[in-house]
């Protein structure tokens, strides 16, 4: 099972974790059409991108991550004191 790669424009602020990621491409508005095409052109890099960010959301955002940070950041605002 893979996720769905993601295409957005630099002006948005998704850009960075799709990046981060290698989730999809991360393009100027101005090369939007250019880069759609190229991603319907190339399934497999599709396949790829998508899987990359299927991992990354499950590894970032899973619920024990989420709580991890959380924790991690009332110890920070108590001195470590939690």
């Amino acid at each position: 099972m893979h996720g769905t790669p993601v295409l957005v424009t630099e002006e948005v602020g998704a850009a960075e974790v799709v990046k981060a990621a290698g989730a999809g491409m991360v393009v100027k508005a101005a090369e939007l059409q250019v880069a759609l095409e190229t991603m319907i052109d190339n399934p497999n890099a599709l396949k790829a991108m998508g899987e990359r960010g299927r991992q990354y959301v499950s590894q970032s955002y899973s619920w024990k991550a989420v709580a991890t940070d959380m924790v991690d950041a009332y110890r920070s605002c108590l001195g470590g004191n939690l």
